[in-house]
């Protein structure tokens, strides 16, 4: 079920891509707490394919900045798992982040996500951004997967205005990198904005007493949610 529902998000974000549909919900962000959050879900992963896994920032990121989190981490994930997975149990991952170009009011950030893994050749590196590309399409493959990470995350750092690229060496490991721009929020203005907005609306949603409307055909989720 875990597997039917990757593939179902991984065909809808491409839909919502090629429909020109995807677009960014920035909000104010704490750049040291989203990668604390990636570090989180993959370390144990990563300790249980005897890999251990590192991340380091840059002392000049600003404390807080203005970006879409959510698919700032889906990007990162999709390199960390893949990382994670190509490394068959050897070496170490190493993710880091560094402001590349800080201009009045924006940052360009470089992340680069590092793998002691298998590899990849220069004639394969040519087709992994490629949407459904797999570079073992073989009927013995040993490695999983839809063919879309790659594809869904080179569009989603077009729409954060950056780029991605890899560079490898077979037997090596490889490094995959991209860019994205985030908006300086200046002061704490942004943030405490967002969480006066944010207490209002619970306020006036406790305040209120709402009736709530459960629609589900299944019993024992009505049961639960009940």
């Amino acid at each position: 079920s875990e597997t039917l529902l990757d593939i179902l998000n991984d065909i809808l974000d491409l839909s919502k891509i090629e429909a020109g549909k995807m677009l960014l919900k920035r909000k104010p962000v704490h750049l040291v707490a989203t990668f604390e959050k990636l570090y989180n879900l993959y370390s144990q992963q990563a300790h249980s394919n005897n890999t251990c896994l590192y991340y380091h920032l840059d002392g000049k990121i600003p404390e807080v900045v203005m970006i879409d989190e959510t698919r700032l981490i889906q990007v990162l994930s999709n390199l960390t798992s893949n990382a994670i997975k190509f490394s068959e149990g050897r070496g170490t991952i190493n993710i880091s982040l560094r402001v590349q170009k800080r201009l009045k009011n924006k940052c360009l950030f470089k992340v680069q996500v590092k793998d002691e893994g298998i590899g990849i050749s220069n004639e394969d590196i040519g087709n992994l951004f490629e949407n459904f590309n797999q570079l073992d399409n073989s009927s013995t493959k040993v490695y999983s997967g839809t063919g879309l990470g790659l594809a869904i995350s080179k569009e989603l750092v077009k729409t954060m205005k950056g780029e991605i690229g890899v560079a490898s060496t077979p037997g090596l490991g490889s490094t995959f990198w991209f860019t994205f721009e985030g908006v300086l929020a200046g002061t704490m203005e942004a943030i405490a904005t967002d969480q006066l907005h944010s207490e209002r609306i619970t306020n006036e949603f406790i305040n209120s007493a709402p009736s709530i409307l459960i629609v589900d055909d299944n019993s024992v989720n009505r049961k639960v949610a009940g």
